[in-house]
């Protein structure tokens, strides 16, 4: 179960350190080109911090100051439901930036928990601040247009799952997009993301895992 205020509020560290910053470096290598003195501008914006499973990064009627890049970890999205229950709109697995991009761009607050599904690592962005920074040095403008990506992202590959003809094809298609999801998932959470019912996840699983059984007997 979710807690009910942000971790942020709790486990974040004043700075980072010389080793913190150079991880948080090469973590984001491969998406970003930049100069050094915007490699230290961004790092002013960021902060090492850890999330134990089951606590969660943002709650529902906070307004969204902050982003998450997942070092380690996953994080799903999701909201309570009178009447079905928890009901789960999006995953975010490492490497990616989880951030409630719509509510920050449209200053609205949070309409959902998005909750560790693992022990989580990485850093938190001060939004407020990286766009102050971003309107100073175009090159930061970069990473504002990564988070919207990410966010975007996610709803897509949502979309193309749920898209999909049947259950079968769509537990293959959130597996192809999601690896580090699966056996961490719960059947419930997997089964309102894609539309489908457990008991139908719970056949399609049932069958997987003896076709795998009977491809190692042979």
């Amino acid at each position: 179960m979710a807690t009910t205020q942000d971790a942020f509020k709790t486990t974040e560290r004043s700075e980072l350190s010389q080793t913190e910053d150079a991880l948080l470096r090469m973590a984001l290598r491969s998406r970003l080109n930049l100069q050094e003195a915007s490699w230290k501008q961004l790092a002013t914006c960021a902060r090492r911090i850890s999330v134990p499973q089951g606590d969660s990064v943002f709650v529902p009627g906070n307004r969204p100051t902050r982003a998450f890049m997942i070092g380690h970890g996953a994080i799903r999205v999701w909201r309570r439901d009178a009447i079905d229950g928890e009901l789960t709109s999006q995953f975010f697995s490492v490497g990616s930036f989880a951030s409630p991009w719509a509510e920050f761009s449209g200053d609205q607050p949070l309409q959902h928990y998005w909750t560790a599904l693992t022990d989580l690592s990485g850093w938190v962005f001060d939004l407020q601040k990286l766009q102050q920074l971003a309107g100073e040095n175009h090159e930061l403008q970069a990473v504002l247009l990564i988070l919207a990506n990410d966010y975007v992202g996610s709803l897509h590959r949502r979309m193309d799952a749920v898209s999909r003809r049947n259950a079968t094809e769509k537990l293959e298609c959130l597996y192809k997009s999601h690896r580090d999801l699966v056996g961490v998932v719960s059947q419930a959470a997997l089964a309102s993301y894609l539309g489908v019912t457990r008991e139908t996840l719970n056949r399609i699983n049932s069958k997987r895992m003896k076709e795998k059984a009977g491809q190692i007997s042979l």
